[in-house]
C-alpha cells in the first residue's frame, strides 16, 4: 500500500470499529500520541486500552480530509504521512466535532507499518 492512501485505509478500519484490525497496523514496539489522552500509548496494550475507550463512546466515526494528506519518504522503508481529521461522536444527544491533525510513521516493510502515530486536536482559530 502507498503512504498517500494509508491515512485512508487507517480511517476505513477505525470506521469498521475492530480493534483487532486496528492493532494490526500497529507494530509491536509503536507509540500512539492519542488525540484524546495527554498520556501516550507505548505498545500494543495501551494502544488496545487507548483505542477500546475511544470506540466505546457514542457514534464515534472518523472523516478523512483527503485534500490534506501528504507522505514524505524519509529513507527506503521508512515513511511519514501526513494531514487532518475530523472525530465525531455523539455526547447527551448531539454529536460532537473534533478536528485534528495526524503524522503516521510508517515502516513499509512491515505488516504492522506503524512505528508511531502523533494526532492532536486542532486549536480553534483566533
Amino acid at each position: 500500500m502507498e503512504a498517500v492512501n494509508f491515512a485512508a485505509n487507517w480511517v476505513d478500519i477505525v470506521n469498521k470499529k475492530s480493534v483487532t484490525q486496528i492493532l494490526a497496523l500497529y507494530a509491536e514496539s509503536s507509540i500512539l500520541l492519542p488525540t484524546f489522552s495527554a498520556t501516550p500509548a507505548k505498545g500494543h496494550n495501551q494502544i488496545e486500552s487507548y483505542f477500546r475507550r475511544l470506540l466505546s463512546r457514542d457514534a464515534v466515526a472518523v472523516e478523512l480530509d483527503d485534500e490534506s494528506v501528504g507522505a514524505d519518504n524519509i529513507s527506503a522503508n521508512i515513511t511519514a504521512t501526513y494531514g487532518t481529521y475530523t472525530f465525531f461522536y455523539s455526547e447527551k444527544g448531539m454529536q460532537k466535532r473534533f478536528p485534528a491533525r495526524f503524522t503516521f510513521v510508517l515502516d513499509t516493510d512491515k505488516s504492522a507499518p506503524i512505528i508511531h502515530h502523533h494526532s492532536s486536536l486542532i486549536p480553534p482559530s483566533s
